[in-house]
This record gives structure tokens, C-alpha cells and sequence, in this order.
């Protein structure tokens, strides 16, 4: 009888977390359409910028034609963002898991335990990554970018990630989903997206 007593109490749990509200993990303060900036080290001086794009935040998840909300390979949540990168402009220290050919992309944001920094991925494998990390700023978005987990060290054990890279996003406006690729429709933006 206790056994029962444990798993109903397990599962009374479970639904609580589930049921925690989008918007305490997803606030809406971080939606926005931005002009966003990768860099090679900190955002400052005119050669800085390595990559520039478009970054999407949105309110809620996407929906596909079908209505259908996706997920990415091995990320928690739903797609509910998007990245348009321009050419790259030299190389920087995570160009091995930021590609030169990444020009679209979904993103699966959410705040981090912190309260202060959303995260995102990039690039992602069983045993690492690359990831953006940014906190509001009065002008829009700031913070970092680099590679983690495994990536670090794959061909050289004694490796050293290398120092994580300036970001920054300037807001310009409302979430705007014009500015992504068509979910389900756009095959170069579906790497790591999730078949419904």
C-alpha cells in the first residue's frame, strides 16, 4: 500500500512541475526580433564582428503548416526561435562546431536557472556543443558564445576550450517570423529538427 501512496505522490509531482507556466522558463521580456553580432573575442573595436544575422525570439513555440509543435535532436522543448547568419567573416576558436555554412537555423531557448541568462544551441552532439548564452540588456541582448562537453579535447585529450566569444543583439522590433525559415518547408534550416 505504500508503494501506491509513493507513486501517486511521484506523479501529483510530476504534473505540478509540468504544469509550471511557459512563461517562467520563456519570459516574455526576451521576444524580439534582433541585428545580432558573433565575435571574435569581446564585441568592441571595427574588426570584432566575425558573424552578423538576424535572431528571432519568440512569445510560445513554433507550429509547423500542420500545427504541429517540433522539437530538435537532443534539446529539451520546443523550436521557438530562429537564426539567419551572414557570411562569415575570418575564423574564429569554435569555427570547428560554428561552421562557415550555417546560415538558418532553430533555436530551442530558455531561461537558465539563474533567472538573468537565456541559452541556446547552435551546434549539438551526445557529448557537446555550441551554445549562446545572453542576458537583457537596455539595448537588447549581451553575452557569449563557445564550444562545450566533449568537443573539447576530441582530438587532443590535454585540449582547452578556447575562451568563449562576445555576442551581442540589438532589438528592432517585435518577434517578427517572416524573418525565419518555414518550419517543416525549408530543408536547409532542418538539421537536428525533430519529425513530427
Amino acid at each position: 500500500m505504500r508503494r501506491g501512496w509513493m507513486f501517486l505522490l511521484a506523479l501529483v509531482m510530476f504534473r505540478a512541475w509540468a504544469a509550471e507556466p511557459y512563461q517562467a522558463t520563456h519570459p516574455p521580456a526576451y521576444a524580439g526580433t534582433y541585428a545580432i553580432h558573433f565575435c571574435h573575442s569581446a564585441c568592441t573595436g571595427a574588426n570584432a564582428t566575425s558573424r552578423t544575422g538576424t535572431l528571432v525570439l519568440f512569445y510560445r513555440p513554433l507550429r509547423d503548416a500542420q500545427g504541429r509543435m517540433r522539437g530538435k535532436s537532443l534539446e529539451r522543448g520546443f523550436i521557438n526561435g530562429c537564426l539567419s547568419l551572414d557570411r562569415a567573416r575570418g575564423v574564429s576558436p569554435g569555427a570547428a562546431l560554428f561552421p562557415v555554412d550555417i546560415h538558418r537555423i532553430f533555436v530551442v531557448w530558455s531561461l537558465e536557472p539563474d533567472g538573468r541568462t537565456i541559452l541556446f544551441e547552435l551546434e549539438r552532439s551526445p557529448d557537446g556543443g555550441y551554445d549562446v548564452e545572453l542576458s537583457l540588456t537596455p539595448e537588447g541582448l549581451d553575452g557569449t558564445s563557445g564550444i562545450w562537453g566533449g568537443a573539447v579535447g576530441a582530438s587532443d585529450p590535454a585540449s582547452v576550450a578556447p575562451p568563449r566569444e562576445g555576442v551581442m543583439a540589438s532589438l528592432v522590433g517585435e518577434p517578427d517570423p517572416t524573418r525565419c525559415a518555414t518550419l517543416g518547408v525549408d530543408k536547409d534550416a532542418m538539421d537536428a529538427v525533430l519529425k513530427p
